[in-house]
Formats: C-alpha cells, structure tokens, sequence
C-alpha cells in the first residue's frame, strides 16, 4: 500500500461526518445508498453505462460516441450549480439548459488531482488502489494494472479513443513524461502557453502585487504550485487550453470508421491564474467577490489534547494582510471563465458536426477549491469545498433540462 499523504489524515476525519452524496458518484466507503449493490460499482463507469443504455433505448442503432471533459481545479463556482452569483459561464450554462443532466451534489474520491483523476479513470477508490496523493503514479498499483482504465476498456470494445490535454495525472517516469498517452489510440501533445505580462501579475510566493515588490510579509515562499495571477500577454487563441479546444472542434468534423471516445482536457482554472485580459474585464475590479466566511471557523477543531487542530493557511494569510481576498477571487472566476471559453469551443464544434445527434457529452472536475472557506486556498480537504465536482451528462435526444 502506498503511504498516505498528509492530507489523509483530515479526509479520514471529515469525510463522512461533513458529507452526504445522494448522486451514483456515492463514495463506496460512505453512508451505504438504498442498495448495496451500488457500493460496488465502479464510479465513471456508471455514468457512462448509464448514459449509453439511455441511448440504446432510445432507438440509436449506432454505438453512441462519448465527448468526455475534465476541468481543472474547477469549483462549484459555475452559474448552474449556485456557488457564485456573480460568476460568468455562459457556455457551461446553455449546455445544461440544452438538456444535460446537472448533478448538484457529485464528490470526488479523492480531493487532489492524482487521486481523484485515478479513481475517475481506473474505477477504484484510493482506499483500494492506494493512490493517495499527487506523487502516486496510477500505473504502480497492481490493482489498477490488473484492469482496463476507461480510455483502454472502451477501446477493447469496438471505440477509437483520442485525447488531448490534461486528463490522466502527469508523472516524470524512467521512459520520459507519463500523461496517459498510453491508454489511448491516439494522444496528442498540447500545444501554445499563457506567459502572463510581468508588469501586471501578482504573486504570493514572489511578493509581488500588480508587478511591484509588496510589503515585507513572513507569508511568502513556495508551498504547491506558485499562487498567482494576472493578464497573459497572448492573444486568447494562443493559449494553450483554447488551442486544445479548437483542436477538439477540428476532430469533431472528422469521419470515423468507429465510434469515438475523446477525452479532452482543460487545465484552467488550476493555479497560477493566467489568462487574457478580457476574462479578467469581465468583473468589476472594484467589486467585492470573496464569499461570506468565518475567521474563527478553525476555532472548534480540536485535537484530543484540546488544541486547535488547523491553522489559517498561508495563502489566506498573505491575501488577508494584503486586502487581496477579493482580487484573489476575482482572478479565480476569470479562470473560470475561460476556461468556460474553451468548452464553448468545443460545444459549437460539435454541434456542427456530422457527430451531434449520436454523442454523449460528459463534463466533471476533478474536484473542488477552497477561496477563502475554513480560511484556507486550494484543494486536499474533506470539506464540501475541496470535494463537490461539478458533473454534467447529456444524452443526444435531451433537449430539456
């Protein structure tokens, strides 16, 4: 088994405490759902089971092709699933009131990248695959190895799988860079960056605000990934994630001899927050963004000695001595947004496609991310924060919500 990493501990503490899943993403080590026999399912592989039954019972004579999206670090923050008032997803939207199927309260298995993306992919909770943290490559544990990942089984059974962007945890390996490009028929490399303009960005870890030095702060430094933000200097269509999605739009008008699986990956809004100004200029830089939060929300935490078990992260710290809790959160939902761009890429490539009426389109994220809630930034809690994904399903004849 590998070692569980440090945020374990506190999963173990709250999950089942804070959490109640009513959606067939039921953890199977939860509160047991009306059936037992639903414990054992594998999580994406119900869905996606589901989804092609509905279709067959439709009447398609085709095997149905599947679109399937993930989102990175992308919260419940989005319009349709009530986190935000003021967040601008337009795209993600009309997509569920074209007739998706919104899951309100769909969790991840794991509240980090590797763990969650490992679960989603091979079927098995960390619990089982000992893939506890982002360090733990999927292809090292020998229940994994033992079965096919979603990508290999619909290829064993009649699909042409394709892929582009982030969709399988990255991991340095002894035969180079792994991204899962080996579960595929077809992987392609992502192309194009987001350099942000250096004269404009903020930075925790550099002490950096709007491009100049701030003041002397002890909650500076690297811990994850730099947390940061600001205008890149591309041209949105330079990007990267919006490369992927035009890429997406451009395989959609294809012909296949089989019935695909695409998977694309979005890697927005995963920190550090990079994307064109006109995402950012669609929120009032003056407006107030930060969610409502309590400073003493740690306070009844306790350990068995009594002492207050959390501290308030250093992010949080940093922002709140720099009055940049509500520009931290406006940077997020400009993330969001675009990210939000490049699914409406994708969705208009589909839609006029040759593809349509025969495709099931599945968008997740592979979990969530504190802003400020429990006075913490980032994932790798077991609070509804870190955990709740936004989940949406839409067969080809749903055309009401």
């Amino acid at each position: 088994m590998v070692k569980q990493s440090t945020w374990t501990e506190f999963y173990e503490i709250t999950l089942h405490q804070r959490l109640r899943v009513d959606t067939i993403f039921e953890y199977r080590r939860s509160i047991p759902l009306s059936s037992k026999v639903m414990r054992s399912l594998k999580p994406t592989l119900t869905v996606l089971t589901i989804a092609l039954g509905l279709a067959a019972s439709n009447g398609q004579s085709a095997k149905p092709n599947v679109l399937f999206i993930a989102v990175d670090d992308l919260n419940d923050w989005v319009s349709v699933f009530g986190g935000h008032p003021k967040a601008v997803t337009p795209h993600i939207d009309r997509f569920a009131e074209s007739g998706a199927v919104v899951f309100q309260n769909a969790h991840c298995a794991g509240p980090v990248c590797g763990p969650s993306r490992s679960a989603m992919l091979s079927g098995f909770m960390p619990s089982r695959s000992g893939i506890y943290g982002n360090s733990n490559n999927m292809r090292d544990a020998a229940l994994v190895n033992e079965h096919a990942t979603l990508p290999e089984y619909f290829s064993k059974n009649g699909y042409y799988s394709l892929s582009m962007g982030k969709i399988f945890h990255k991991h340095d390996a002894a035969q180079g860079r792994d991204e899962g490009q080996w579960a595929f028929d077809r992987h392609e490399a992502t192309k194009g960056g987001s350099p942000v303009d250096k004269t404009r960005f903020t930075s925790r870890i550099q002490n950096i605000i709007e491009g100049r030095p701030g003041p002397p702060s002890e909650h500076t430094g690297a811990i994850g990934t730099e947390f940061a933000w600001g205008p890149t200097i591309d041209r949105k269509e330079e990007t990267k994630d919006y490369r992927t999605a035009q890429w997406a739009a451009q395989q959609l008008q294809e012909s296949y001899e089989k019935p695909f699986f695409m998977a694309i990956g979005i890697s927005r809004p995963h920190l550090p927050f990079y994307v064109p100004q006109e995402f950012f200029d669609l929120y009032d830089p003056k407006g107030e963004y930060m969610p409502p939060y309590k400073p003493d929300d740690l306070e009844d935490i306790l350990t068995p000695s009594g002492k207050q078990k959390f501290k308030a992260h250093t992010d949080y710290l940093w922002l709140k001595q720099n009055d940049l809790l509500d520009e931290a959160a406006r940077a997020y939902l400009a993330a969001s947004s675009y990210a939000d761009a490049c699914l409406g890429v994708i969705f208009e490539g589909l839609k006029r496609s040759p593809h349509y009426d025969n495709t099931i389109v599945v968008v997740w994220g592979d979990h969530g991310w504190h802003l400020g809630e429990k006075l913490k930034y980032r994932k790798g809690t077991g609070w509804s924060e870190s955990t709740r994904i936004p989940l949406l399903v839409r067969l080809p004849d749903m055309t009401d919500r």
